[in-house]
């Protein structure tokens, strides 16, 4: 069976990363959240930590010392956006410097950041990396990332690299060489554009231009200031760059512009090298962008997020403040009432966030946590009556178009009258929690609860779950193990939930199996979004099977509430002392109408089922570390 492997959504415990080049140090704080990367801090500070490079062969003791305070400082701030993972990586400068190693050990020492000196070839893989996070990287493109002491070249055809280069040639190495004066003479110009030319005229790019060329690192973000479109920038828009940067110093260049003098003083011969580039490769289109390898740092570390050492009480702390934050977001339109989505997304958001609360019982004191975990069924609760009646009135604008009896128009007028009528006191009631649940604050007390680091699976936390590993409930959380462990813990039971409903599946009658498959299938599913960085892909290839399995499973739960509401629908006309014939009739063949449906829906599900479910089993235990036949017979 062909299918499409999508990306789980959930949120993860920020992670912090940072750049050290040869002309600055950059730090991006970031999580994954929502399947995409949400940027927490950025920050930037110009040292010229290869100034002299070229000359002296080591890193200068002033810009050792500016470059050890800048880490702290920036240290400081990642911490204060509840990063506890530091990743650092250090480029050319260090790379080429005789006292780099001397250098990463005190600032890993003295700054609390994970330095490595990385490879010229890494630095571009995790830059395209990067890159890849934020912008679409399909068609041929040619990256250039241009630092202080190197450029990173990659060229890609549709999403795949074909060449990756790390080559001596950055705006510092050329400024120190090549520009003595302030500000730069053309000629000095010239010659960054001929050393630039001979370089890249080494390397053996793909033949045909490129459609684009994406410019990034600090000369690319420090150009964006002269440029009047950084997504279609000319050569004529690299010369008049450089002609306003030849016609002050520096130190006005800064003042005009906003960026760091030590910046502006080698941003001339970075635009030379760009300039060289393009008149080389002639590409159709010249962008610049932001990510780079930082971007490609962090989700490095978000993919290494569930390894064996993850705690899980501290990752389920994130996740569960985060998912209570989505809780809140979906009020305004649910309360609102203009949309009935609004009141969908409350009621999704409190799934999610229920199926993480369900587990992670034994990482918090009960004492605050019950309480909130109860208020997050409530939420969930709330909605319900009013979700069901705004699916069925849906449905039922959709069936009055179609070819129907006169009698079934009257019943569908008749019911969808009734059924407002239903859903305006099933609002009210959800209102009325709604407004005690603002009143009373409950997100800012979750946020307050889930907040501070360190409390997660503490002394106060439930003592028989972290008391004897074997007695652990095995649908929750085990605080002693990993979360990688604990992904397969919980799933395990959680597989033998569903395919027990293998024989009800099967049998037409058995509705309220079907609609407790439907349930445990909905839980399985929220498990694997939950824990996806733990599953990888394998748990991307079940949950797409699990959603086609789900979908079936929903389609007839949503026939059997139309039946349902029907039936008491039927029985209250009845009760009535005049009711009208033709609405009795309708009734009752939209009944059978229905019925028919659901036959057919359950004949879809059967073949489902049969078509899916072996090799969904196995695609679970997989997961697990277990053979399906070992599981069938445990």
């Amino acid at each position: 069976m062909a299918r499409k492997v999508k990306k789980a959504k959930r949120s993860s415990v920020p992670v912090a990363a940072v750049d050290v080049g040869s002309n600055s140090i950059k730090m991006t704080v970031a999580r994954r959240r929502r399947g995409a990367l949400e940027v927490l801090a950025e920050e930037s500070e110009t040292v010229r930590l290869g100034a002299g490079l070229e000359t002296s062969k080591a890193l200068a003791p002033d810009r050792i010392d500016s470059a050890l305070a800048t880490l702290l400082c920036f240290a400081e701030i990642a911490r204060q956006h509840c990063a506890t993972h530091l990743v650092g990586v250090a480029t050319e400068a260090t790379r080429a410097a005789t006292n780099g190693e001397a250098f990463l050990a005190q600032a890993r020492e003295e700054t609390g950041w994970s330095l490595r000196v990385i490879s010229g070839d890494e630095e571009a893989a995790l830059t395209f990396r990067g890159l890849g996070a934020t912008r679409d990287t399909s068609g041929t493109i040619l990256v250039a990332d241009i630092g202080g002491g190197s450029t990173e070249l990659i060229a890609a055809e549709s999403g795949a690299v074909v060449l990756n280069r790390s080559i001596p040639l950055g705006s510092g190495r050329l400024t120190d060489r090549l520009v003595p004066q302030d500000p730069p003479d053309p000629a000095d110009i010239e010659a960054c554009r001929d050393a630039a030319a001979r370089q890249l005229g080494a390397i053996p790019f793909p033949a045909a231009a490129p459609d684009e060329l994406i410019l990034l690192g600090g000369t690319a973000e420090a150009l964006a200031k002269f440029v009047p479109d950084p997504d279609r920038i000319t050569l004529a828009d690299l010369e008049g760059a450089l002609c306003r940067l030849m016609a002050e110093p520096a130190a006005q260049v800064a003042i005009a512009t906003g960026i760091p003098e030590a910046r502006a003083r080698v941003l001339p011969a970075g635009v030379a090298i760009m300039q060289a580039m393009v008149e080389l490769r002639q590409p159709a289109n010249v962008s610049l962008a932001a990510s780079g390898i930082r971007t490609g740092l962090i989700l490095a570390a978000l993919d290494q997020a569930a390894t064996a050492s993850a705690d899980p009480c501290e990752t389920l702390r994130v996740l569960i403040a985060d998912l209570w934050d989505e809780v809140e977001e979906t009020l305004p339109m649910a309360i609102a009432g203009e949309d009935p989505e609004g009141v969908h997304q409350m009621r999704v958001a409190s799934r999610r966030l229920r199926a993480a609360m369900d587990i992670a019982a034994p990482c918090f004191p009960n004492k605050w946590y019950r309480p909130l975990h109860k208020t997050a069924k409530q939420v969930t609760r709330s909605a319900g009556a009013v979700r069901d009646r705004d699916v069925l009135l849906q449905f039922l604008k959709s069936e009055r178009k179609k070819k129907l009896t006169p009698e079934m128009r009257s019943a569908i007028d008749y019911w969808a009258a009734e059924l407002s009528v239903e859903r305006e006191a099933a609002r009210e009631e959800m209102l009325a929690f709604l407004t005690d649940f603002q009143e009373r604050d409950i997100p800012a007390e979750a946020r307050r609860r889930f907040a501070a680091q360190g409390k997660a699976g503490g002394k106060s936390a439930k003592k028989s779950s972290c008391k004897d590993r074997d007695k652990a409930e095995p649908s929750l959380i085990d605080p002693k193990q990993s979360w990688a462990a604990n992904a397969r813990r919980v799933l395990k039971p959680q597989i033998g939930g569903l395919f027990a409903f293998g024989d009800a599946i099967a049998d037409p009658e058995a509705v309220e199996a079907h609609h407790q498959a439907r349930i445990t299938a909905k839980r399985l599913r929220y498990t694997l979004e939950l824990f996806a960085d733990a599953y990888g892909e394998p748990g991307e290839l079940a949950l797409d099977t699990l959603k086609e399995i789900q979908e079936s499973l929903g389609q007839i739960h949503d026939t059997d509430v139309r039946i349902a509401l029907l039936a008491t629908e039927i029985t209250q006309l009845a009760e009535q002392e005049d009711p009208d014939p033709a609405v009795r009739t309708g009734l009752d063949q939209l009944e059978e109408r229905y019925r028919r449906a659901r036959l057919r829906d359950h004949g879809a599900l059967v073949r489902t089922w049969q078509r899916d479910s072996a090799e969904f089993e196995e695609e679970l235990h997989v997961l697990i570390g277990a053979e399906a036949d070992d599981a069938a017979t445990s």
